[in-house]
């Protein structure tokens, strides 16, 4: 694979859309009439922080405050081994700032905005899944009842 002069690898980054395109149909025509629930993050793997749109009747994102994302994130690195930190003073790993965390926060919450996602809290997500679960089985059982 040739890497493209501004870093990115075009071919990379099409065959992570084809691979993900090929996945979601499948798995989409292997369940249909079944509600389907995704969850997590549609740019995971990317090669350029491209964000995987997929098509859905309904798309939330869960709202965790900006504080909460670097809190858990800080937290998080606290608890890594000796190891780790042994390789970021050698450059293997490299260790987000807090700018390129707040900047990538507001980058998602607009993208998905932008695309149509309601930002809700966990507890309003379960309760709109609920809702919508409900409905399909009424509509469900009317199907069944009138055939």
């Amino acid at each position: 694979m040739k890497i493209e002069e501004d870093g990115t690898n075009e071919q990379y980054k099409n065959t992570w859309m084809k691979i993900l395109d090929i996945e979601f149909s499948k798995f989409i025509s292997k369940n249909k009439n079944k509600i389907i629930v995704f969850t997590g993050i549609l740019d995971n793997f990317s090669p350029d922080d491209t964000i995987y749109e997929l098509e859905a009747e309904y798309k939330f994102m869960l709202n965790v405050p900006l504080h909460e994302i670097l809190r858990r994130y800080y937290s998080r690195l606290c608890s890594e081994p000796v190891d780790f930190w042994n390789k970021v003073t050698e450059r293997v790993y490299n260790i987000d700032s807090s700018r390129e965390k707040i900047d990538s926060y507001w980058k998602h919450i607009e993208w998905h905005v932008s695309h149509g996602y309601s930002l809700m809290s966990d507890e309003e997500i379960i309760i709109k899944i609920g809702l919508l679960i409900n409905d399909y089985n009424k509509l469900k059982n009317t199907d069944v009842k009138s055939t």
